[in-house]
This record gives structure tokens, C-alpha cells and sequence, in this order.
């Protein structure tokens, strides 16, 4: 592996030389700080390579297949794509129920309008009864 292509790894994800003894697994690296809010299975060691699954892109992720191994590849991929599809669906169900309180408001507005109108029509109805009676009872 190239000192070039160490260097110009994306973000979220850094080398560890599998020579250099003075790696602590048990750590997380230095380029992720724990003040960022990580969740526990945010970060992960596969390989050579600690990602954060959080940070990289499925895009960067694709990019480094050749450099990870591939059981450790395809089921930290298959994790990458099942966050996205999960904050996906979270975010449709939160536009859902978003526009599901719009149109209860709005049904709720016209029950009142029609409810408001069906009044003034038997206020109507009765106000013309009252004057079709009065007026019979002046012919009579």
C-alpha cells in the first residue's frame, strides 16, 4: 500500500500499519474524537483500516473494496446500506406523519365550515317557510 494512498484516505477512515506493534485495539484512533457523539458500533476495525460508518459514504466505501477483506467488506457494506435505509424510512415516516396532522387540520377546518354552512341553509329554509306562511296568510 502506498505512502500516497494512506495519506489521501477519505474521511472516517484511517490506516493502522499491521507492523507497527504500538496499535491498541481496544482504543479508538486518534483521527475520531469522542466528542463527536459516536454511537458504540459507529466505529469499526476490518483489516488494516478503522471506519467510521457513520462519517464515510457508501461511495468511499465501494472505493476502498480492494484494500479491505472481502467477508469483512460486504458485511460492513450490507451495515452502511441498512443505516441508510433505516434514517431513510425514518425520515418518509416523519413527512408522513407530518402531512398526515396537515390534513386532520384541515379536515377538521372544512367539518366546521360545513357544519357552519348546513346551519345557515335550515336558518334560510326556516326564514322562507316563515315568509311562504305569512304570505298565505295575507291571501286568506
Amino acid at each position: 500500500m502506498s505512502a500516497d494512498f494512506i495519506k489521501n484516505l477519505p474521511e472516517g477512515i484511517t490506516y493502522h500499519d499491521p507492523e507497527a506493534d504500538s496499535y491498541d485495539h481496544a482504543k479508538q484512533p486518534d483521527s475520531f474524537n469522542m466528542e463527536d457523539d459516536f454511537k458504540e458500533g459507529d466505529i469499526v476495525r476490518v483489516g488494516d483500516f478503522t471506519i467510521n460508518i457513520e462519517i464515510v459514504t457508501k461511495a468511499q466505501l465501494i472505493s476502498m473494496r480492494k484494500f479491505l477483506p472481502s467477508e469483512q467488506y460486504r458485511l460492513l457494506k450490507n451495515r452502511k446500506s441498512a443505516r441508510l435505509c433505516r434514517r431513510k424510512r425514518k425520515e418518509e415516516r416523519g413527512d408522513m406523519q407530518g402531512d398526515l396532522d396537515i390534513i386532520k387540520k384541515e379536515n377538521s377546518t372544512l367539518k366546521e365550515k360545513l357544519e357552519s354552512t348546513e346551519r345557515q341553509l335550515k336558518e334560510s329554509q326556516r326564514a322562507l317557510e316563515m315568509q311562504q306562511q305569512m304570505f298565505e296568510a295575507r291571501l286568506m
